[in-house]
């Protein structure tokens, strides 16, 4: 007789474990090219910031999804929806942005007043900068540097964020040329641990990649 167990691949920790990873690289790029003028290294490194950021935010993004999935299905997180609502509720929220999905699962989950999805303060303000970051990557629009504007608007979001490339000149843009650092890197592997880990604590959901990072994000 054979048995078979049933299982749930999670992409949280792959994307994570990715951004972390590309993040460690740059910094190492940038240490091993310190001092340089500009030159072809820099390609290497705005390979790993891009990799960070895009990883960063699908785990924010696929975090959200399993809750909902795992919701609709054996876990049950939403004690007031019956199984067929939830699915039907989840096909809805699918259409919505990434932070507006947590926000549905915050209600949901019966958690008033959530810290970590206040507009007006951290960890919100820096998953809102990336997600924008992200989106301008993958859909990315060229802009001339003296006539920037959407650019110009992603600079100010980033602007003391974290620490801008040293192989740039000051007066160049800092969106898309001076955030591409391993501050930058590293911000974004931050930005989406920090929030997925305060939203779990807060609702009391749980945290699937907590024990595999420590206690710091950075670590």
């Amino acid at each position: 007789m054979h048995f078979t167990a049933d299982t749930l691949d999670s992409f949280v920790l792959v994307h994570l474990k990715a951004a972390q990873k590309a993040a460690k690289r740059c910094q190492a790029l940038e240490h091993h090219h310190h001092g340089e003028p500009f030159g072809a290294f820099i390609d290497d490194i705005r390979i790993e910031v891009v990799t960070s950021v895009l990883a960063s935010v699908a785990a924010t993004e696929v975090n959200v999804n399993q809750y909902f999935f795992e919701a609709s299905g054996r876990h049950k997180y939403f004690d007031k929806l019956s199984q067929e609502q939830a699915q039907a509720i989840q096909k809805l929220i699918d259409r919505e942005n990434i932070l507006e999905k947590y926000g549905y699962l915050a209600k949901f989950s019966n958690s008033d007043g959530i810290k970590c999805l206040n507009k007006g303060q951290e960890p919100h303000q820096s998953m809102k900068a990336l997600i924008d970051v992200r989106n301008a990557f993958v859909h990315f629009k060229p802009e001339w540097h003296s006539e920037q504007r959407k650019h110009k608007n992603l600079g100010k979001q980033l602007d003391g964020k974290f620490a801008l490339s040293p192989f740039f000149p000051e007066n160049d843009p800092i969106f898309p040329r001076r955030c591409m650092s391993s501050g930058m890197a590293q911000w974004a592997f931050d930005s989406a641990y920090t929030f997925m880990t305060d939203f779990a604590e807060e609702t009391g959901l749980p945290n699937r990649f907590a024990k595999f990072f420590g206690d710091a994000p950075s670590n």
